[in-house]
């Protein structure tokens, strides 16, 4: 008859517990769990701000309203829109006349 396999059954917690590395393993996942939620928070706010400067670019928004979009203060906002190529100020000759 084969023996027992003693590990059987066990958490993963006091397998790890054994040899001192479960504490080790748990904070390297809460650390990568952590990293993946501030990325993924960087991108959606990258995407606001984009989205913002796009329909702000069209005419859509506001300068205030694509600031409150892309959740920054408005003058942060203008001094933004350089880095996405979009003039702050359209002054066409029609505009600039008036």
């Amino acid at each position: 008859m084969a023996e027992k396999n003693p590990r059987l059954g066990s958490t993963l917690e006091s397998l790890l517990g054994e040899d001192g590395s479960y504490e080790d393993a748990k904070n390297q996942a809460i650390k990568a769990v952590l990293a993946h939620k501030r990325e993924a928070a960087m991108k959606a706010q990258h995407l606001s701000k984009a989205a913002a400067v796009k329909l702000y670019e069209m005419g859509r928004l506001s300068t205030g309203a694509a600031a409150q979009l892309a959740g920054v203060p408005k003058p942060v906002f203008l001094m933004k829109l350089a880095d996405y190529g979009v003039d702050t100020f359209d002054l066409t000759k029609d505009k600039s006349s008036e």
